[in-house]
């Protein structure tokens, strides 16, 4: 009875997790894509920066819209939640892999990836399957 009352359980973290992990994978996805296109067609920096903010949108999305379609409740917050622990992925990746430090762009990416994955995660709920 207590499980049903609290606002964020094991499920819902675990559900979180797995939604972010999806993101984070569709992130790479989309950028290995980018990468392959940046190189055929030479394009310019400013595009370069622009299509990562893009794919960094895209994956929060998905996340939110994923998460919140798994809990299927509390869209806002959970779709939140899901954008926190995805940009956490995001820091841990770039610091611990690729040895970049965290600036002002990379902040202001981490922002449209709550703010997606917050939209995703009302998109989420709100949506309904049809069957």
């Amino acid at each position: 009875m207590k499980e049903k009352n609290n606002i964020i359980n094991l499920k819902c973290i675990k559900h979180m997790l797995i939604s972010s992990m999806i993101g984070l994978s569709i992130s790479i996805f989309i950028t290995f894509l980018s990468a392959i296109l940046i190189v055929k067609f030479n394009i310019p920096n400013y595009l370069q920066s622009i299509i990562s903010t893009i794919s960094l949108a895209l994956s929060g999305l998905t996340a939110g819209i994923i998460s919140s379609k798994f809990i299927k409740s509390k869209g806002i917050l959970f779709g939140f939640l899901t954008g926190i622990i995805l940009s956490i992925y995001i820091i841990l990746v770039s610091i611990l892999i690729f040895r970049s430090e965290i600036t002002m762009l990379g902040i202001s990416k981490l922002f449209i990836i709550i703010i997606c994955s917050t939209i995703g995660g009302i998109l989420g709920v709100n949506i309904k399957q049809k069957i």
